[in-house]
């Protein structure tokens, strides 16, 4: 246990040196994570979020939670949606890490109807099942490019 706890001394001293490391290098700043928050009344919804794989170990998500619920109860916000995921998925499960973030914050879960896609034009909703793939693998690829230059 000593161990563990010493670990996570050293890593979190590591991820402060990288921090102030980032700072320098950006005094302008840089985008770590960013959301979408939509209020109805009393009630606050957490529609969309995402973070930079690059500086995920920082775990930007959980500060740019904290201080969206800070904010929606400052506006009057009573509850805190925070949207879909599966219910209780498998560890091998795509959505495994994002209902294990959810699920952290205490949160309760109640099941909704979910997503699916109503398709209008099967040859084109599978040419861009096809392609999407690909092209987001180029696009990492051209980001990571022009991110060494």
């Amino acid at each position: 246990m000593i161990n563990d706890a010493q670990n996570k001394i050293a890593k979190n001293e590591d991820l402060k040196r990288d921090l102030e490391a980032l700072e320098k290098e950006h005094p302008e700043g840089i985008y770590l994570s960013g959301a979408l928050l939509m209020f109805a009344g009393s009630k606050s919804y957490y529609l969309y979020g995402a973070s930079s794989n690059e500086f995920r170990d920082f775990l930007p998500n959980h500060h740019m939670q904290y201080t969206m619920m800070k904010y929606a109860r400052e506006h009057g916000a009573t509850t805190y949606d925070f949207g879909g995921t599966d219910n209780d998925p498998d560890k091998d499960s795509e959505h495994y890490g994002l209902w294990a973030f959810k699920k952290v914050w205490g949160t309760y879960l109640s099941e909704k109807i979910g997503e699916f896609d109503y398709v209008l034009n099967q040859p084109l909703y599978q040419l861009i099942e096809q392609v999407k793939p690909r092209l987001t693998k180029a696009k990492i690829k051209i980001s990571r490019k022009l991110k060494r230059k």
